[in-house]
Protein backbone atom coordinates (compact mmCIF):
# COMPACT_ATOMS: atom_id res chain seq x y z
CA UNK A 1 0.00 0.00 0.00
CA UNK A 2 1.31 3.46 -0.92
CA UNK A 3 1.48 5.97 1.92
CA UNK A 4 1.79 9.78 1.81
CA UNK A 5 5.40 9.33 2.92
CA UNK A 6 6.07 7.08 -0.10
CA UNK A 7 4.62 9.76 -2.36
CA UNK A 8 6.98 12.36 -0.84
CA UNK A 9 10.13 10.52 -1.92
CA UNK A 10 10.08 10.95 -5.77
CA UNK A 11 9.91 14.77 -5.75
CA UNK A 12 12.61 14.86 -3.08
CA UNK A 13 14.81 12.59 -5.19
CA UNK A 14 14.34 14.97 -8.13
CA UNK A 15 15.37 17.93 -5.95
CA UNK A 16 18.38 15.97 -4.71
CA UNK A 17 19.47 15.14 -8.27
CA UNK A 18 19.19 18.79 -9.28
CA UNK A 19 21.45 19.80 -6.38
CA UNK A 20 23.93 16.97 -6.96
CA UNK A 21 24.30 18.24 -10.54
CA UNK A 22 25.52 21.65 -9.31
CA UNK A 23 29.31 21.77 -9.71
CA UNK A 24 30.81 22.43 -6.29
CA UNK A 25 34.11 20.69 -6.93
CA UNK A 26 36.18 23.76 -6.08
CA UNK A 27 34.52 24.39 -2.72
CA UNK A 28 35.52 22.61 0.48
CA UNK A 29 32.02 22.75 1.98
CA UNK A 30 30.55 22.17 -1.46
CA UNK A 31 32.35 18.85 -1.72
CA UNK A 32 30.91 17.75 1.64
CA UNK A 33 27.45 18.99 0.70
CA UNK A 34 27.48 17.00 -2.54
CA UNK A 35 28.71 13.94 -0.67
CA UNK A 36 25.88 14.42 1.85
CA UNK A 37 23.31 14.82 -0.93
CA UNK A 38 24.44 11.54 -2.47
CA UNK A 39 24.21 9.79 0.91
CA UNK A 40 20.66 11.09 1.35
CA UNK A 41 19.69 10.01 -2.16
CA UNK A 42 21.05 6.51 -1.66
CA UNK A 43 19.45 6.19 1.78
CA UNK A 44 16.03 7.29 0.51
CA UNK A 45 16.22 4.89 -2.41
CA UNK A 46 17.14 1.91 -0.26
CA UNK A 47 15.40 2.56 3.06
CA UNK A 48 13.02 5.51 2.79
CA UNK A 49 13.07 8.34 5.29
CA UNK A 50 15.35 8.04 8.34
CA UNK A 51 13.60 6.80 11.43
CA UNK A 52 16.16 6.98 14.21
CA UNK A 53 18.11 9.94 15.54
CA UNK A 54 21.32 8.13 14.56
CA UNK A 55 20.12 7.87 10.96
CA UNK A 56 19.14 11.55 10.92
CA UNK A 57 22.55 12.49 12.40
CA UNK A 58 24.23 10.81 9.44
CA UNK A 59 22.00 12.55 6.91
CA UNK A 60 21.46 16.12 8.10
CA UNK A 61 22.95 18.79 5.83
CA UNK A 62 22.88 21.41 8.57
CA UNK A 63 26.56 21.12 9.56
CA UNK A 64 27.42 22.11 5.97
CA UNK A 65 24.89 24.89 5.38
CA UNK A 66 24.41 26.68 8.70
CA UNK A 67 27.66 28.65 8.46
CA UNK A 68 26.88 30.05 5.02
CA UNK A 69 23.39 30.90 6.18
CA UNK A 70 24.76 32.77 9.18
CA UNK A 71 27.21 34.65 6.95
CA UNK A 72 24.28 35.66 4.74
CA UNK A 73 22.39 36.91 7.80
CA UNK A 74 19.86 34.07 7.81
CA UNK A 75 18.80 32.37 11.04
CA UNK A 76 18.13 28.77 10.00
CA UNK A 77 15.93 28.28 13.07
CA UNK A 78 13.51 30.97 11.88
CA UNK A 79 10.55 30.50 9.60
CA UNK A 80 12.07 33.03 7.20
CA UNK A 81 13.07 32.38 3.63
CA UNK A 82 16.64 31.10 3.21
CA UNK A 83 19.03 32.77 0.74
CA UNK A 84 18.20 31.58 -2.81
CA UNK A 85 21.40 29.57 -3.26
CA UNK A 86 20.82 27.72 0.02
CA UNK A 87 17.03 27.39 -0.13
CA UNK A 88 17.03 23.99 -1.89
CA UNK A 89 19.46 22.61 0.68
CA UNK A 90 17.33 23.83 3.59
CA UNK A 91 14.29 22.31 1.89
CA UNK A 92 16.04 18.96 1.47
CA UNK A 93 17.18 18.94 5.08
CA UNK A 94 13.72 19.75 6.41
CA UNK A 95 12.02 17.13 4.26
CA UNK A 96 14.51 14.42 5.17
CA UNK A 97 14.34 15.22 8.89
CA UNK A 98 10.52 15.40 8.98
CA UNK A 99 9.60 12.43 6.82
CA UNK A 100 8.85 14.37 3.67
CA UNK A 101 7.04 17.50 4.86
CA UNK A 102 8.01 20.69 3.04
CA UNK A 103 9.70 23.30 5.24
CA UNK A 104 6.98 25.90 4.67
CA UNK A 105 4.23 23.32 5.28
CA UNK A 106 5.44 22.39 8.77
CA UNK A 107 3.09 23.46 11.53
CA UNK A 108 4.54 25.73 14.21
CA UNK A 109 4.84 22.75 16.55
CA UNK A 110 6.45 20.54 13.89
CA UNK A 111 8.90 23.31 12.96
CA UNK A 112 9.83 23.80 16.63
CA UNK A 113 10.43 20.05 16.94
CA UNK A 114 12.57 20.10 13.77
CA UNK A 115 14.65 22.99 15.15
CA UNK A 116 15.05 21.31 18.55
CA UNK A 117 16.15 18.01 17.03
CA UNK A 118 18.46 19.72 14.55
CA UNK A 119 20.16 21.59 17.38
CA UNK A 120 20.73 18.27 19.18
CA UNK A 121 22.12 16.77 15.96
CA UNK A 122 24.45 19.76 15.51
CA UNK A 123 25.65 19.41 19.11
CA UNK A 124 26.30 15.70 18.56
CA UNK A 125 28.07 16.39 15.25
CA UNK A 126 30.30 18.94 16.99
CA UNK A 127 31.06 16.52 19.82
CA UNK A 128 31.97 13.74 17.36
CA UNK A 129 34.32 16.06 15.47
CA UNK A 130 35.93 17.22 18.74
CA UNK A 131 36.53 13.61 19.80
CA UNK A 132 38.06 12.84 16.39
CA UNK A 133 40.42 15.80 16.61
CA UNK A 134 41.39 14.82 20.16
CA UNK A 135 42.10 11.24 19.12
CA UNK A 136 39.20 9.81 21.11
CA UNK A 137 37.03 6.96 19.82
Amino acid sequence: MTTPTDLAIPPLLALLESQIAVDRSGEFLGYHRTRGLKLIRDFLRSRGFPVTEEERLGLTLMPYIQYEAREAGFDWASRGTPPPDLAPLFEIDARVMTGGVARDALTAAAFAKYVEETRRLLDEHTAIRARMYNGEP
